[in-house]
C-alpha cells in the first residue's frame, strides 16, 4: 500500500500526477518496499488485524512525528556564531587596513 497523497503536481486548481511521481509509486510497489510515511507492504496478518479494512491510513501514517527543537543549543550555536562573526569583522578590518583600503 502506497500514500501518494502528497505527491503530485499542481497547476491552477487541478492536481497531477507527474512523470517522477508515477516512478516513485511504481517502484515502490514493485520492490514491495516499506517507506516511512509513504508505503507499508501489509502481511495477510496485519489485514486480518484491521477486520479486512484496506484504508491507506490504517498502515501509513501520512503525519510527520514532531521534531524537538533544544533551544538551549540553538541559542549555543546562535551565540557562537555571532563571536564568530565578530571576529572575522575584526580580521577584514585589520586587512582592510593593511591594504590601505578604506582610510
Amino acid at each position: 500500500m502506497s500514500n501518494a497523497s502528497n505527491d503530485y503536481g499542481k497547476r491552477k486548481k487541478q492536481s497531477f500526477l507527474t512523470d517522477f511521481n508515477v516512478y516513485k509509486i511504481v517502484n515502490t510497489a514493485k520492490s514491495r518496499e516499506n517507506i516511512k510515511g509513504f508505503s507499508y507492504l501489509a502481511s495477510y496478518d496485519d489485514i486480518m488485524k484491521n477486520d479486512c479494512n484496506l484504508n491507506i491510513s490504517r498502515y501509513v501514517s501520512s503525519i510527520e512525528e514532531d521534531k524537538r527543537i533544544d533551544f538551549i543549543k540553538v541559542r549555543i550555536a546562535r551565540e557562537q556564531l555571532k563571536q564568530d562573526f565578530l571576529e572575522l569583522e575584526k580580521k577584514i578590518s585589520h586587512c582592510l587596513i593593511e591594504l590601505r583600503i578604506g582610510d
